[in-house]
């Protein structure tokens, strides 16, 4: 006779101290004096419940992969943003050129990069989120609670002075990370 396999239950537990939680329906606010960060989950695979200082994150129904890495995930991310309501996180970039001097303009959610290899017109980029930045000389720093946010900006800017059509071996201006 065949034995009937044992259901595996997963559960992970993710340490809240010091930041205030919301859970409302298949939404996790996360509160801090300062910032506000929230995430969606499906509700339908994963069931999220607060107690006390702790969040606890199981499957609903049967347990297989795709639960398991559905969970993960979403440790990883409010992990993410727990880390970003203490202390926020940074990426510093610098600005490289060697014959025209580029400027970097911030009006906004809108970044301008004026002058790059000389050309006229300026290159624009964008910040995402509730991330900011700071330029400081030919240093930019982006700061932000959410580390997708801060991502994002430093690569749209990344993006933004990327160099088509020339030797790159050659072209070596650009906005480059250092931090």
């Amino acid at each position: 006779m065949a034995e009937k396999k044992e259901q595996k239950i997963i559960e992970e537990k993710i340490d809240v101290t010091g930041v205030k939680v919301v859970i409302n329906g298949n939404t996790i606010t996360l509160n801090n004096t300062s910032s506000q960060l929230t995430k969606q989950f499906n509700s339908k695979i994963v069931s999220v419940v607060l107690n006390g200082n702790n969040i606890t994150l199981k499957p609903i129904g049967k347990y297989n992969k795709q639960k398991k890495s559905i969970i993960n995930s979403l440790v990883s991310h409010l992990n993410n943003m727990i880390q970003g309501n203490k202390q926020p996180f940074e990426k510093k970039m610098q600005v490289i050129y060697s014959h025209f001097p580029v400027t970097v303009e911030i009006k906004g959610k809108d970044v301008t990069i004026k002058n790059f290899l000389g050309e006229k017109k300026p290159r624009k980029s964008t910040i995402v989120g509730n991330a900011q930045m700071k330029i400081a000389g030919p240093e930019i720093t982006v700061t932000g609670t959410s580390p997708e946010d801060v991502g994002q900006t430093c690569q749209n800017i990344i993006k933004a002075v990327k160099i088509k059509g020339k030797d790159i071996r050659v072209f070596q201006d650009g906005i480059y990370y250092i931090e």
